[in-house]
């Protein structure tokens, strides 16, 4: 019997459709699987490049700020941190940074600051004539322009352990900062590689407000050309050890006798209110110093007097030593004394002569060695700014007797301010004057415009700004991109810019990682 087999014939093609399709649809999902884990790698590297490059930037910025380096000293608005556009792995970093309590208003954190006030803008704010010895200003320095006319440079000028702060009145936040290549050669950074030009959008009127100012209308009115024997009087002579004029702190109304003398005036508080005509106060070939030492800022005199001089003033610090004793603690405003000045009165340290004042307080925080008093009318000017006396200095560095303090060319012309020197309109000029002779502001200046002339020496010239307690918190905030992707990195800092261990001077408070959106 014959048996009849089923033939396969024509079910090849159906298997072979089907296990094409189960392949494809396996290496398509292999293939989206694989796209899609490439794709996710991608968005993860390109994460990692970003939170790299985001934790560097903020790295840095810490750095920048141990270094003092940053506008945000002075902004209160988000400023950009210079020097922190760098590309890490494809991804791009910027820093900005903010102030976000007070701290830094006032001079006391600044070397000098030359506002412009009164000048043409064709007029420089910063002057360096002839010679070829580097000036000195030791600190952070703000100028209210940094454009070609600002500067007007022979020999160079070091700004030294600050940057240099200008205002920008661009209105572009943040601001962007010029490069310290276009600055004038002469102008010289050091170090060069970390400090340099930082643009912030405050003016010196929203910073520098005038410091406090006693009521002088209470000084007794003294003729300075007068002995205490005499009514009116000021001084008195001292012939034992040597030759010494002791003057009384009183409100001025003829400029104290000071040629071919040396000279103490005790500790406290000067008006020179002089009359037009007769309105200089000038030291001609002798020494004056003024006020007891004041142990926060210096442990002895910078210029040497005589004898009978330094026990003036070792007598009238006795008699402070007294008086605190009976106190039980001795008063900081007891050292030091503080001139200041009205209308057209200036100082002029002429034909050998030397000027040294201590540093004194006033208020609860600023130290003073010399001020013109200004109108309470400026918003710049507190309203104690006047002393009480209605008067104010008319002195302006764009007029035809621009100097409120100019040390004459010559020889043995020296001058040492061991607090703030503060005349904002007025011009101050230091002379040609032999290398020996000694310059020096310790407690920092603001002026309209600063000159410095030739053959002052860089090692007896010096503008500089002693360390302070000064705290404020900053906040960073570090971004970076890549293929259209960011990532922040925001942290709250502690900042004590001029403790002298550099690692104390950041204190991280908060540290967090967030979309640019979310932080």
């Amino acid at each position: 019997m014959k048996r009849h087999q089923k033939s396969d014939k024509g079910l090849a093609l159906p298997m072979v459709l089907i296990m094409s399709s189960v392949i494809a649809l396996v290496v398509v999902s292999l293939a989206s699987y694989t796209i899609s884990s490439l794709s996710y790698g991608q968005v993860t590297e390109n994460r990692s490049d970003q939170l790299s490059a985001a934790d560097a930037g903020m790295r840095y910025a810490i750095d920048q700020l141990k270094l003092r380096n940053a506008g945000c000293i002075l902004d209160t608005q988000e400023a950009q941190l210079p020097g922190v556009q760098a590309d890490f792995n494809g991804a791009t970093a910027s820093v900005t940074c903010e102030r976000i309590t007070s701290g830094f208003e006032g001079i006391q954190a600044y070397a000098a600051v030359m506002t412009g006030e009164g000048l043409p803008g064709s007029m420089s704010l910063l002057s360096s004539q002839s010679g070829s010895n580097a000036k000195v200003l030791g600190g952070p320095v703000y100028m209210t322009r940094v454009d070609n006319d600002a500067f007007e440079l022979s020999p160079p000028v070091n700004i030294e352990d600050g940057p240099l702060l200008y205002h920008d009145t661009s209105g572009a936040v943040p601001c962007s900062s010029v490069k310290a290549s276009t600055m004038p050669s002469q102008l010289v950074f050091d170090p060069e590689l970390i400090f340099g030009p930082v643009c912030v959008s405050v003016a010196w009127t929203d910073l520098f407000d005038s410091p406090t100012v006693p009521n002088l209308m209470g000084l007794a009115t003294l003729d300075g050309t007068l002995p205490l024997t005499d009514p009116g009087g000021s001084y008195t002579d001292v012939n034992t050890a040597g030759k010494c004029r002791i003057f009384e702190p009183g409100r001025y109304i003829t400029p104290p006798d000071l040629t071919g003398v040396d000279a103490y005036f005790k500790s406290g508080d000067y008006l020179f209110d002089l009359p037009s005509g007769n309105d200089e106060f000038a030291i001609r070939q002798g020494v004056v110093t003024a006020g007891t030492i004041n142990p926060l800022t210096t442990s002895a005199n910078e210029i040497p007097n005589t004898n009978a001089c330094n026990q003036a003033q070792a007598d009238d610090a006795a008699t402070e030593a007294a008086d605190a004793l009976a106190r039980a603690y001795v008063p900081p405003e007891a050292y030091g004394a503080t001139f200041y000045f009205t209308e057209k009165s200036h100082i002029n340290v002429a034909t050998q002569g030397s000027l040294e004042i201590h540093a004194r307080l006033q208020g609860t925080s600023d130290y003073v060695s010399v001020q013109t008093l200004c109108d309470p009318g400026e918003d710049w000017c507190n309203a104690d700014g006047d002393g009480g006396t209605g008067d104010w200095s008319e002195i302006e560095a764009g007029g035809s007797d621009p100097n409120f303090l100019f040390t004459d060319s010559g020889n043995n012309k020296e001058f040492v301010a061991h607090a703030l020197v503060y005349a904002p309109l007025a011009q101050v000029e230091f002379g040609n004057v032999s290398n020996t002779a000694t310059q020096k502001m310790l407690g920092g200046l603001i002026v309209s415009r600063l000159v410095l002339q030739s053959s002052t020496s860089a090692t007896n010239f010096e503008i500089s700004v002693p360390t302070s307690p000064i705290t404020a918190e900053i906040q960073l905030t570090s971004t970076a991109t890549k293929d259209g992707g960011s990532t922040s990195i925001r942290a709250v800092v502690e900042y004590r810019p001029y403790e002298s261990d550099i690692d104390e001077r950041i204190r991280v408070n908060s540290w967090r990682v967030c979309e640019t959106d979310g932080c």
